[in-house]
């Protein structure tokens, strides 16, 4: 007999080996079947029917429950189930197949240059779920963190494959069950800073009663952002805890379809509930529904505490009881209780069976705000374990050990990204004046390293033409890892191990000196020796270059426990330009702003969330001058684009590509794109020509970089702004933690980001003057030639050509090719040298563009992308009504605009006609008595609804309007006057 089951066992396990090869279909019964189709593979139980598509990121692209189908997956883009994000649109080979007396398994693997992701799909012929076994491993050698790290996205569609706008979310993130709308889940996930704890999800259609939830073995996850899908329909996902370089993590999904249950109140390998409480007059009505999935459970009772929102426990209410449990089969039961003294705002559900306790979890009521006053359950978080030999050897391990690093005990690098080669034995930096850089440095020990300390000194004896550097001008930190980043730490002394690695990091200010050549000495010191090294810094006299050659926007998430105000000004030490504030904050005044060097003003529309509908905001003076909305495109209301326009806002699309593009906002409305990761090349010109995105729209890169590793951003993010600047993006949005009060708890990666920002800006900048520069015909000698150098070194230094510096070519990024930096010859992986290179070759253009004299004057000025124009014709008008007071601010206004752009602007007491030949004027209205009667109709309303704003600005048709109540609005409209219509670039400039 036992023979025999294991020459069963022995055929079944080659027949479905074999079917891989072979499109024959395999049945171990009439009910229980694997078959294959193509492409696909589909797995037929008495309960479901479930097809795979291996080419397609071996993910579910059909489940069918009792006849219902539960998901859609479209031929490319998000759907299905199972899908994990780094290889949602990679084929996976079919590694194994077995089976066995109604088990079967399917093992599934594929491979980025990152990770390697094995899926092993897992059947029974007597159970109604099935069980998804995941193995992730780090194959690179930075930690996997932020959205780097492993993730699952699931298209969940319980009422046969539609969305009907009726779904609930269902999820436990340690703070009892959530069931939400779409509308509110999107909302309460797209702006979260999650912690890290999720134990399930699901999702349930209320008509139907049928659901589709996935509970998580591990701890440790976090929900990601929902996205909608061409059809309407919101994805759910989470993503894996950090994964260490050469680690693997190993984990489980038990992917449960449901019937009978309006909304999911409890999902773990043991058992999923639905507590529904309600209240009838005096009294409280508890129903709960219960269902095993694995063993049965005997003698079952289920003990229900009571908390009011505050935390105080009432008396638990009746037990319920039930006698059997079998797996598949839903039982229920139902109680009532007096509402007593209290309000209940807390159920605690305790179950037990023979005794023991077999689950304990809560149902928050109407009333519940904030954590469960009581501690639930939380799976352990999962182990990630040695995946085998390194495939990259660890920091500072390739660098060839000298005599002197053997006697000294370490060895110095600077970060390369990859493992550095070669020790470090000096610096040398080409800085613009007011610019900053930081460095990060690698030490290594080879044995026990005592009192190890880094300093800067005066260089014993400077070079030829070199003054010393001054102590202002440096800033040294060690760089800590933390949860969300490498932090910088104050200086003290390190205590090393054998073969540990300590980051360091170097910041050089030349805000702190004035053009010219500098020098000091970096030192690593300790007990057994020390290693100094040689820091120059050039810093040429040349500003540095300005936000609209390249912006950055930092899109949040704001800590309400922050001031917005003071934190502007430390963004503003990073280059960024640009904000978005958030709804339920106080929007700091338009002056303060300007005075941060804020560009924009933002909104965030919290995901799935409208704008306030009848209002019109007021709109203040800013270099893009109206208030933006910010929408995700995948997530937002189908209508919110369109309500913001009406209501007075920009939207501001976040598209995860610009195809999502297509059919929405009117092309005549105002907007503001931003493209996550990237769009591919062509793709902005090929829409401005079909008329779905307007040439004069700017489009922005858009970044997620929270809990991204600080190291493989250094290089990652100069990869993806060099691209992004070659092909003319706007700028970099990006979200992040927000940088601390304190310069010693800064992030490394805000050091990063301005640092790159700051490079792919001058290149633009200088590129763009040695364009104009060569085509002047002044007749002097030499001037076109060296332009012509410089512009052609510029166009060589990034681009797709094999002669550049940074060589671009399209790679996959998530069901996209887009652009990014190629290796250098030789070498397998992009390093940070081929961009110090190509930043030194760009200085060189800019030195000797900086020695053909200051640059071209910016042609004519604007305010509100209308021009100045001559003394003679100007299209700007400044009106003062009846008063002193007024018209000695418009006097002062018309004299520091002649003297800011050598215009005398026309000044009146008399609103002027408004041009009706389609021509733009710009009139300042100076408040007073009877500014508001001055306006048109049309613009008085508005005008009373400033809540004491600075600036109110209106557009009846062919004029733009500005209400200017005091002196310090007139400075903050003065101080945005623009050399360029256009702040930045737009769609229309984009290759």
């Amino acid at each position: 007999m036992r023979r025999s089951r294991l020459s069963k066992h022995l055929v079944c396990v080659l027949a479905l080996t074999a079917l891989a090869l072979s499109p024959v279909a395999l049945a171990t019964a009439e009910e229980f079947a694997l078959s294959r189709d193509g492409d696909l593979l589909t797995v037929r139980a008495p309960a479901y029917r479930i097809t795979i598509d291996p080419h397609n990121g071996a993910r579910v692209m059909s489940l069918i429950f009792r006849d219902a189908e539960m998901t859609r997956a479209p031929s490319g883009g998000h759907g299905g189930l199972m899908e994990e994000l780094h290889t949602a649109d990679l084929p996976h080979s079919l590694a194994q197949t077995a089976g066995d007396d109604g088990k079967l398994s399917l093992r599934f693997v594929a491979r980025t240059d990152d990770l390697k992701v094995e899926k092993t799909y897992r059947f029974w012929r007597d159970r109604a779920w099935f069980a998804v076994d995941l193995a992730f491993t780090n194959e690179s050698p930075y930690a996997l963190s932020g959205r780097a790290a492993p993730a699952l996205r699931s298209t969940v569609l319980p009422a046969q494959g539609y969305a009907t706008g009726r779904e609930l979310y269902c999820m436990e993130r340690g703070m009892g069950a959530e069931i939400l709308p779409a509308r509110l889940f999107a909302s309460r996930l797209c702006d979260a800073d999650d912690s890290g704890r999720l134990e399930w999800m699901a999702v349930s259609e209320p008509t139907s009663r049928r659901a589709l939830g996935f509970a998580l073995a591990h701890s440790g996850c976090r929900p990601l952002e929902p996205v909608r899908t061409e059809d309407g329909a919101m994805t759910i996902g989470w993503s894996y805890p950090d994964l260490p370089p050469g680690r693997m993590m190993k984990t489980r999904v038990l992917v449960v379809p449901l019937e009978g249950l309006t909304a999911v109140s409890e999902l773990t390998p043991r058992l999923v509930a639905e507590s529904l409480c309600e209240k009838r007059g005096d009294a409280y009505a508890l129903r709960l529904n219960v269902m095993p999935l694995k063993e049965e459970l005997k003698h079952v009772s289920v003990v229900t505490r009571v908390y009011d929102a505050e935390g105080k426990e009432f008396e638990p209410w009746d037990t319920m009881l039930f006698k059997l449990l079998r797996p598949g089969v839903l039982k229920t039961a139902q109680t009532t209780a007096a509402s007593g003294s209290g309000e209940p705002a807390w159920l605690l559900h305790e179950v037990y069976a023979r005794g023991d306790l077999v689950d304990r979890f809560a149902a928050p009521l109407g009333r519940a705000s904030g954590p469960a006053p009581f501690d639930l359950p939380r799976a352990p978080p999962p182990e990630p374990i040695q995946a085998g030999p390194a495939t990259e050897p660890l920091p500072g391990a390739q660098i060839p050990q000298s005599e002197a690093q053997k006697e000294r005990g370490f060895v110095v690098w600077r970060l390369e990204g990859p493992a550095a080669r070669q020790e470090l034995k000096a610096l040398k930096l080409e800085l613009t004046r007011g610019e900053r850089e930081t460095l990060f440095l690698g030490v290594r020990s080879l044995r026990e390293v005592q009192d190890l300390r880094f300093s800067v000194s005066p260089m014993p004896q400077l070079p030829d033409g070199y003054d010393p550097l001054p102590a202002p001008a440096l800033g040294l930190w060690r760089v800590e890892d933390a949860a969300d980043g490498g932090r910088l730490a104050p200086l003290q002394e390190v205590e090393m191990g054998a073969q540990e690695v300590v980051w360091f990091a170097l910041t050089v200010d030349a805000a702190q000196v004035g053009p010219g050549a500098y020098a000091a000495r970096l030192a690593f010191t300790a007990e057994s020796g020390a290693q100094a090294i040689a820091l120059r810094v050039e810093v040429i006299d040349r500003a540095r270059p300005a936000p609209e050659a390249f912006g950055l926007w930092y899109a949040g998430p704001w800590s309400k426990d922050r001031d917005i105000v003071s934190t502007l000004g430390q963004l503003q030490g990073y280059g960024v330009c640009a904000v978005t504030l958030p709804r339920d904050r106080d929007v700091p005044p338009a002056h303060k702003l300007a005075a941060a060097g804020m560009l924009l003003e933002a909104f965030s529309a919290g995901g799935g969330t409208l704008p306030p509908a009848g209002t019109t905001p007021e709109r203040q003076l800013l270099r893009v001058p109206y208030p933006l909305w910010f929408l995700r495109a995948d997530t937002a209301e189908p209508t919110a684009a369109q309500e913001a326009a009406r209501s007075g806002y920009v939207p501001a699309l976040l598209c995860e590509s610009l195809k999502e593009l297509r059919g929405g906002l009117p092309p005549e409305q105002r907007r503001v794109v931003l493209v996550e990761q990237g769009c591919e090349v062509g793709a902005a010109p090929r829409l401005v020509k079909s008329g779905a995105l307007r040439a004069d729209e700017p489009v922005w890169l858009y970044l997620d970089l929270r809990g991204a590793d600080w190291r493989r951003a250094a290089l990652q993010l100069r990869s993806t702004l060099w691209a992004a600047a070659w092909q003319g993006y706007a700028g970099v949005a990006v979200r992040a933690a927000a940088p601390s009060a304190a310069a010693d708890r800064q992030l490394a990666l805000w050091h990063i980001l301005r640092d790159t920002r700051e490079e792919v800006a001058l290149w633009r900048e200088a590129r763009s003057r040695a364009a104009r520069l060569h085509q002047i015909k002044n007749g002097e000698s030499g001037l076109p030639l060296v332009t012509l150098i410089s512009l052609e070194a510029l166009e060589a230094t990034v681009g797709p050509a094999p002669q550049c510096k940074l060589r671009l070519q399209p790679t996959r990024t998530d069901f996209r090719r887009l652009y990014r930096v190629a290796p250098q010859q030789g070498e397998a992986q992009v390093r940070l040298s081929q961009f110090r290179r190509a930043r030194s070759a760009v200085f060189s253009a800019v030195k000797r563009l900086c020695a053909l004299g200051p640059a071209c004057p910016p042609e004519g000025r604007f305010w509100q992308d209308v021009p100045l124009g001559a003394e003679s014709c100007s299209q700007w008008t400044i009106v003062a009504p009846a008063g002193e007071k007024p018209w000695k601010t418009a006097k002062n206004a018309q004299s520091a605009l002649r003297r800011r752009c050598g215009v005398q602007v026309k000044l009146q007491r008399e609103f002027p006609d408004i041009p009706d030949d389609g021509s733009r004027q710009v009139i300042w209205l100076i408040d007073g008595e009877e500014a508001e009667s001055l306006l048109p109709q049309t613009c008085r309303e508005l005008a009373k609804q400033r809540r004491g704003r600075p600036v109110v600005i209106m557009e009846p048709e062919g004029a733009i309007i500005a209400l200017l109540r005091d002196a310090k609005a007139v400075d903050l409209a003065l101080g945005l006057i623009s050399g360029a219509a256009q702040p930045f670039t737009t769609a229309g400039q984009m290759r």
